[in-house]
């Protein structure tokens, strides 16, 4: 999926959008959201977001700074931009930055789910011209393209928990799907974005592959599903490799303590990271106590009462409304979880703070 990070200094907006959509259908990981140009600036140099959704008029840093200091630091995430100024200076400066998408407010659900699946469409088909630039013919297929998604899940579910052996069946299940369903133009799309889906999992780890993805295929074959899983297969073997290199802790660990640490704000159950690290609840769950030794819901209101343990160091922060902040919808049972972990309450806690600072 592509990370996306939303920016707008209206907060009501910000929880408003990011409860609308169901971003796993629309192909999105909601990452950050921020609520100022600053904030939103350091969210994007830190994720490094395929898409940002973004005000124009913000105080401090507006929208139109953060695009430009962004592109200044050599990233070119798809700038969506949103104004309620219907003034054309805005839109010149706009145009100038590259940005692609410029919605007018008010807008409407439609307006940005259709704008975020232009977003999606556009970044697929930089993938592919990345990817195949000299296979470019006529699509001759149906309008829509018959990515095998069940396959995908599978083969990222083998390279996080299973066995590399079983790549190679996944993988056919994969390339006689898109062949089966696609003209080999479309069954050729189906690759590139198999291939980009692997190549942003090794981005997130900052890892790359050693093949080139130029090389070895030659796209003319008159046995073309046998070349490309030949291809396939070393992109899938090789990143098998890294990622079991990376520790000794299962990678799908890794990858949900990591989704955790980012979403620690959100709704957070057992089926939700399990889905979005390619294994089943139960197994997640039993990797949690096997390698971390706790259970998930430990480790989560682990993570949440850290992130308010850091809060409370603002004094700007007040005690009373910080559990939304971190993730708990109910603040009586935010406090219950604050004291056990650290043995005071938030305001004990913070009182503390302030005197060792005296």
């Amino acid at each position: 999926m592509y990370k996306i990070v939303l920016i707008d200094d209206d907060r009501s907006t910000l929880e408003t959008i990011g409860a609308f959509f169901d971003w796993t259908q629309l192909g999105l990981d909601l990452a950050k959201t921020a609520d100022d140009g600053v904030a939103g600036l350091e969210a994007i140099l830190k994720i490094k977001p395929d898409i940002v959704l973004i005000d124009i008029k913000m105080p401090g840093m507006d929208g139109l700074e953060v695009i430009e200091e962004t592109r200044k630091k050599g990233l070119d995430p798809y700038f969506i931009v949103m104004s309620g100024y219907a003034d054309f200076k805005y839109a010149q400066t706009a145009l100038r930055l590259s940005v692609s998408e410029y919605i007018l407010k008010p807008y409407s659900p439609a307006d940005l789910k259709q704008a975020f699946e232009k977003a999606v469409a556009e970044l697929e088909r930089r993938i592919s011209d990345l990817i195949m630039p000299q296979y470019k013919l006529p699509r001759k297929g149906s309008d829509v393209l018959s990515y095998p998604m069940d396959k995908e899940k599978a083969m990222m579910s083998i390279l996080f928990t299973g066995r590399k052996e079983d790549l190679a069946f996944a993988l056919d299940d994969f390339i006689k799907q898109i062949f089966s369903r696609n003209d080999n133009n479309d069954a050729l799309a189906c690759v590139s974005m198999l291939y980009g889906a692997i190549t942003r999992l090794l981005m997130e780890r900052r890892k790359h592959l050693s093949i080139d993805p130029m090389e070895g295929i030659r796209w003319q074959d008159r046995d073309l599903a046998k070349s490309l899983r030949q291809f396939l297969l070393s992109i899938l073997d090789e990143t098998y490799s890294i990622i079991h290199a990376e520790s000794t802790t299962n990678p799908a660990v890794i990858a949900a303590e990591k989704y955790i640490r980012i979403h620690y704000k959100d709704r957070l159950t057992l089926d939700i990271v399990a889905e979005a690290v390619y294994i089943t609840p139960s197994y997640l769950s039993a990797l949690f106590s096997k390698s971390l030794g706790t259970s998930f819901v430990s480790y989560v209101n682990q993570v949440r009462i850290a992130q308010a343990q850091e809060l409370l160091r603002n004094p700007k922060i007040d005690p009373n409304t910080l559990a939304e902040q971190v993730g708990f919808s109910d603040t009586k049972y935010f406090c219950q979880v604050f004291k056990r972990i650290t043995g005071a309450t938030p305001n004990q806690y913070r009182n503390q703070i302030l005197a060792r600072e005296k």
